[in-house]
């Protein structure tokens, strides 16, 4: 527009006398000029805006659109001006919803963690796409991505991640065997007395039972951070809010040195272990059984993606019997998938930080892993849990 403008002002309309040219020329300076102009006003005033107010404390769920308070009006004394912003930091799908003269931010969070800082990339340009200018502006803002537990809060799964209990039915009366020993009362059962005590002392005893007192049981609880490990965060948070891992349990995660043991604590492990790598998956889990003062459990959430932790959680299993939770959201193909829950909906795109196996992928891990204790699949889309009854169908089919 520049050149042309000049081209057609100089050599043409000033030395040539062409006065169409000359106009012309003139006309496109002026509105170049108009433009530069709006477009100089309208980056000041936005970066004078947004540096104005201080963010508030935001948290988002992973693969949930959010908005994030964050909003941008052009006023009615800038007209032919349109300014549009992109994200350089955190790492999320930003979306700008149009809401009168104002434009609201949407945030997609793709993976769990705090960012500490906000980089925003504004253009600020006139409606003729003459100009433009782009600038970065950064925040300091409080972020929380918490992981999404997606349909794994039932009852169900619930069940399906705990452990079994001493009682085998709600209902049930709390007692053991008949291994304590007290003395005969009215109305005790004649089949209970200790004939061979009697004739030693002339003492009539009864056998009774036990109460039974569910002993400690320490869970160790751990999750495996890497590649597709966005799935087996959402898990293990879900187990230590619902309660599926007792009462007294510890957790840990990868590229996170501090240890939980209450709920609040624990999902910060979780959020820590975002920073975790591939090459380092499961790195830290024979050193955190080691600290864990012998657990009467160890539940081991892994993503169902293959990896460098298949080794080590094999080299911890030879000594120490191993709970592994493998979580995945969808698995692919479809067709001819024995797991009824692990299914992709025809159409239906994954969320952001899904985690999408093949099916032959998810049977060949599974192989892999037969020597630890017991090995678990979680589809934390349809929010089912499945045993070794469906897992040995899927290696089996595979």
């Amino acid at each position: 527009m520049l050149f042309g403008s000049v081209a057609a002002l100089v050599p043409f309309g000033m030395w040539r006398e062409d006065r169409v040219l000359l106009v012309a020329g003139v006309a496109g300076l002026l509105l170049l000029a108009v433009c530069l102009a709006l477009t100089l006003v309208a980056a000041v005033w936005t970066f004078l805006h947004t540096r104005a107010s201080e963010p508030p404390p935001l948290e988002l769920r992973v693969g949930s659109p959010g908005r994030t308070g964050f909003e941008l009006w052009t006023p009615l004394w800038l007209p032919l001006v349109d300014v549009r912003w992109t994200m350089e930091a955190p790492d999320v799908e930003l979306r700008l919803v149009a809401r009168g003269r104002a434009l609201v931010e949407q945030w997609t969070a793709r993976r769990r963690g705090r960012p500490e800082r906000v980089v925003r990339w504004f253009t600020a340009g006139d409606a003729f796409g003459l100009t433009s200018l782009s600038f970065p502006v950064e925040s300091r803002q409080a972020i929380r991505f918490v992981p999404d537990e997606g349909a794994l809060r039932q009852v169900e799964v619930v069940r399906g991640l705990a452990s079994g209990d001493q009682i085998a039915h709600p209902e049930g009366r709390p007692e053991g065997d008949l291994m304590d020993i007290r003395a005969y009362g009215d109305g005790d059962p004649i089949r209970y007395v200790l004939w061979k005590v009697f004739a030693k002392s002339r003492t009539l005893v009864v056998r009774s039972p036990e109460r039974a007192l569910s002993p400690v049981r320490r869970t160790a609880a751990y999750l495996v951070a890497g590649e597709g490990d966005q799935a087996a965060a959402g898990t293990a948070k879900t187990a230590f809010e619902c309660g599926a891992l007792g009462d007294e349990w510890r957790f840990g995660a990868d590229a996170c040195h501090e240890v939980a043991n209450e709920r609040r604590g624990a999902l910060e492990v979780v959020m820590s272990s975002a920073a975790g790598s591939a090459a380092a998956s499961g790195d830290g889990l024979a050193r955190f059984i080691a600290a864990s003062d012998n657990p009467r459990r160890v539940v081991v959430f892994a993503p169902a993606v293959a990896g460098p932790w298949v080794d080590r959680v094999l080299d911890v299993a030879r000594t120490t019997k191993l709970e592994l939770v493998l979580c995945a959201d969808d698995v692919v193909p479809s067709t001819g998938f024995g797991l009824t829950g692990l299914l992709l909906k025809p159409g239906e795109p994954p969320k952001a930080g899904s985690v999408v196996v093949s099916r032959d992928a998810l049977a060949a891990l599974v192989k892999r892993l037969g020597g630890v204790g017991t090995v678990r699949v979680v589809d934390r889309r349809s929010g089912h849990v499945f045993g070794a009854a469906h897992l040995s169908r899927l290696t089996g089919a595979a």
